[in-house]
């Protein structure tokens, strides 16, 4: 195996990463290239021999009792229970590489630290106005930032009926960012997705906020802003969190994407003041909710995020560690911000 390259920093929120990269994370991803190699003959041996078996099986069963629709619906059925062995390989190797890689790079951040289980109290979140209707909810992958803020998965179902077997409808799956504040906000603040004019005027009756409107801006036409008190909303978002929030709208809906590629998405949002409202897939469909000393991020996401290795991707590919830093890093920028805001 080739030499592990040194992680090359090219951003100001990168800076001292290289060095912790080579004493820390380089051999524990060299160890891990190794192992992925090996699991990725496995996966396809595993395929081989099984597809090579049902076919087999399928020609004879075929050429011997003649073709039919049951028949072709039973070999379909075992070709794909032919990608459960590979797919438990993939998936256990990935898992691990979770486990070992994402406490080194946490590590890096004063105070982080990253759990892979997450136990979230679903009672710290429950009365916060953006959280949807749920019976049940579980959670995975813990990071907690010092005193700033805790980040985990969870998954919100509304279960019909009392037994196990009940219908599941899942009602929010993404990320669930909790942040402290150093100041109290006298009155909620909620910020939602833009579903337009007629909807969010049926969603919000007789709930007593109002909508509050932050300009003629790009944010407006992304998002629908709520509260009691303007003058508390406007001092709390001010220019500079509206473009975090902008950003991170971005950032966890195109997970590889980078810093500068990100300035220039949202210097073309800035400049579309009229009309710009992007395309479905560009935005995460981001929620915050301001309320006494917390605020609450809940950012739906389609995928599993925090995946430093990949089973089909070579260890030495540095973009995904690249990814979280920055993820981390906006995240850090809120927080400072609210803490420059909320004096």
């Amino acid at each position: 195996m080739s030499e592990f390259p040194r992680f090359e920093e090219r951003y100001d929120h990168e800076r001292g990463f290289s060095l912790y990269f080579s004493e820390h994370l380089s051999p524990i991803l060299m160890s891990l290239e190794r192992e992925r190699r090996q699991k990725l003959f496995l996966y396809f041996l595993a395929l081989a021999i099984l597809w090579g078996g049902l076919g087999l099986f399928a020609y004879a069963e075929i050429h011997e009792k003649g073709l039919n629709a049951e028949r072709v619906l039973s070999v379909l059925g075992l070709i794909l229970f032919a990608y459960f062995p590979s797919g438990l390989i993939k998936h256990f190797f990935e898992k691990k590489a979770k486990a070992v890689v994402m406490p080194e790079i946490m590590a890096f951040f004063p105070n982080a630290k990253y759990t892979v289980d997450s136990h979230v109290k679903v009672s710290d979140i429950k009365d916060f106005l953006i959280v949807p209707y749920y019976t049940h909810a579980e959670g995975a992958d813990l990071i907690c930032y010092s005193e700033k803020f805790s980040l985990s998965y969870l998954r919100l179902k509304y279960r019909r009926g009392t037994s196990r077997q009940g219908d599941n409808n899942i009602t929010f799956y993404g990320l669930c960012i909790l942040m402290s504040l150093n100041k109290r906000v006298s009155d909620p603040i909620a910020i939602k997705v833009d579903d337009g004019r007629v909807i969010n005027w049926f969603k919000n009756l007789g709930t007593g906020y109002e909508r509050i409107s932050m300009g003629p801006n790009a944010f407006e036409k992304m998002f629908e802003v709520y509260g009691k008190n303007k003058n508390e909303v406007r001092s709390v978002l001010t220019v500079e969190l509206m473009e975090l929030f902008l950003k991170l709208n971005f950032l966890f809906a195109n997970l590889i994407i980078t810093p500068p590629e990100m300035d220039n998405q949202i210097k073309k949002v800035l400049s579309g003041w009229n009309g710009w409202r992007g395309k479905e897939g560009d935005q995460s469909g981001l929620m915050a909710n301001f309320m006494g000393d917390r605020l609450l991020l809940l950012i739906p996401t389609s995928e599993a995020m925090f995946k430093p290795a990949s089973l089909f991707k070579s260890c030495t590919d540095t973009t995904a560690i690249r990814t979280i830093l920055y993820q981390i890093k906006l995240l850090d920028s809120v927080y400072e911000i609210l803490v420059r805001n909320l004096k």
